[in-house]
């Protein structure tokens, strides 16, 4: 009895030992299939992170590529730019080389028209030199004419002033007796601009001798009327309205005129 319940028990140990194995080795699988699914996903966790890199180092590279692609068009474009300016250039250079060829051919056109004007000025002037060179030749003669006739004319000169040379004593002697009567004449002169002055002088001054009935004055207080016409004018005082008049007569007397319509009466 006991035998049999110890090998019950022995049984019953074996089994569970056996079920211990088997709920370990269960667990072992789940564990490794969990990590191989760790791992699993750990993979294609990198591989995603690894491809993100990839398409951002791609997407750089396209970066990149497209700023040196706009950097060489760029660079074309300012390459393309400066030819159009050298050609514009160019194009204008053409265009003043043009102009000034044209300028040239009428500068050209002008200069042979001057020459010719020129030769023909020239040949001209040759002409009036010619003529001149002739007139000159006559006057050369003349003036060789002219030139002898000087000649004898100073040598009739000097022989009339040696005939008519007078002793040196006699000619001191007329040489004072002329000055003497210059300066007589300069004094006299002199008097007769002094009696001119004098004389003229007197002619222009007024003297006043006394005369009866003479003015001497023209008052301003004791008048006809305010008009003061007669005052104002003694040698030709008639009054504006006709009422009286002076005349100053030659003797320097004033006589008064008293007019009435068209008879004078003396007062």
């Amino acid at each position: 009895m006991s035998s049999k319940l110890l090998k019950n028990a022995d049984n019953s140990t074996t089994s569970n030992s056996s079920n211990d194995y088997s709920a370990s080795h269960s667990q072992q699988k789940k564990r490794k299939r969990t990590l191989e699914m760790d791992m699993e996903q750990t993979n294609l966790e990198m591989k995603s992170i690894q491809d993100k890199v990839d398409l951002e180092n791609f997407k750089m590279k396209l970066i990149k590529d497209k700023s040196d692609l706009q950097n060489s068009l760029k660079n074309e474009m300012n390459k393309n730019e400066k030819l159009a300016e050298d050609v514009e250039k160019l194009n204008v250079e053409k265009e003043e080389i043009k102009k000034r060829s044209e300028l040239n051919s009428k500068e050209m056109a002008k200069l042979k028209k001057d020459h010719v004007k020129v030769v023909n000025e020239l040949n001209k002037l040759k002409e009036e030199c010619q003529n001149a060179n002739k007139k000159l030749e006559k006057i050369n003669k003349e003036n060789t004419k002219l030139k002898e006739e000087k000649n004898l004319n100073l040598k009739e000169l000097e022989n009339y002033r040696n005939a008519c040379q007078v002793p040196t004593s006699e000619k001191a002697a007329l040489l004072k007796q002329n000055n003497q009567l210059s300066t007589e004449l300069q004094h006299a002169n002199s008097e007769l601009t002094k009696c001119r002055n004098e004389l003229a002088l007197n002619l222009k001054l007024i003297r006043y001798v006394p005369i009866t009935n003479k003015i001497d004055e023209i008052s301003n207080y004791y008048t006809c009327c305010r008009d003061r016409c007669i005052n104002s004018n003694l040698s030709d005082g008639t009054c504006n309205k006709g009422q009286s008049f002076i005349r100053v007569q030659d003797d320097g007397r004033v006589k008064y005129y008293a007019a009435e319509d068209i008879n004078i009466q003396m007062l």
